[in-house]
């Protein structure tokens, strides 16, 4: 994390969340507020998101033939 600069990862984080991923919103709100003077916690929040967000491209939803049924 240290070879990228925070302000670099916030706005990666906000592109990713304009274009594919609003749950991640409140997150990168938090994280956003500290560009200025970014501390250890807010750079391993930036990293939990970025696991969080490489987590869910593994994740899938697989629907049946009838709309009420959900399978994998």
């Amino acid at each position: 994390m240290k070879a990228v600069p925070y302000a670099l990862a916030i706005g990666s984080l906000m592109y990713v969340m304009v274009c594919m991923s609003l749950d991640i919103a409140h997150a990168v709100g938090v994280v956003s507020r500290f560009l200025t003077n970014p501390e250890k916690d807010h750079r391993a929040s930036v990293k939990w998101i970025m696991r969080y967000l490489r987590e869910m491209t593994k994740a899938s939803l697989c629907l049946s033939a009838g709309l009420h049924e959900f399978m994998c």
